[in-house]
């Protein structure tokens, strides 16, 4: 992508290729912003297929996340390691989003990239043999 970028912006505007968003447009099949907003929502962690962050809902915003239609596994913990939900979704802000309005809260999260829904499945097994069942405690404290 970045040698794309490069070679476009050295063609010159007189070369009859028109403005820099139209060579863009002919040869890039996405506007200009999208691949911003495609590396914003890469995967932050070492092995390039997990994303982590230290904040609740109100700070999922700040972080790079997984993007509507990125399916996922994923695990929000409470007070450390204490899993207080896991589950998979397509749509991981909006489910978050969902799951803060029914009063669940916490501190911490981690969402693993799956190549389906199916892989998804699989994924959340090995994360609650991982982490364990979701604390039920922890749920019940952060919804009172």
């Amino acid at each position: 992508m970045i040698s794309a970028y490069e070679q476009l912006r050295a063609w010159s505007k007189d070369n009859g290729l028109g403005t820099f968003r139209d060579r863009w447009e002919a040869h890039i099949r996405y506007d200009r912003s999208t691949p911003t907003r495609f590396a914003g929502s890469m995967p932050n962690g070492s092995d390039g297929t997990t994303w982590t962050g230290n904040t609740g809902f109100e700070g999922l915003d700040t972080k790079s996340c997984p993007q509507r239609g990125m399916d996922v596994a994923f695990v929000l913990f409470r007070g450390g390691e204490t899993p207080v939900f896991i589950g998979f979704t397509s749509q991981f802000r909006l489910r978050l989003k969902k799951l803060d309005n029914d009063g669940l809260r916490w501190d911490s999260w981690l969402a693993r990239l799956c190549d389906a829904r199916q892989d998804a499945v699989e994924v959340r097994r090995e994360l609650v043999k991982q982490y364990g069942e979701p604390n039920v405690a922890a749920q019940q404290a952060s919804a009172g």
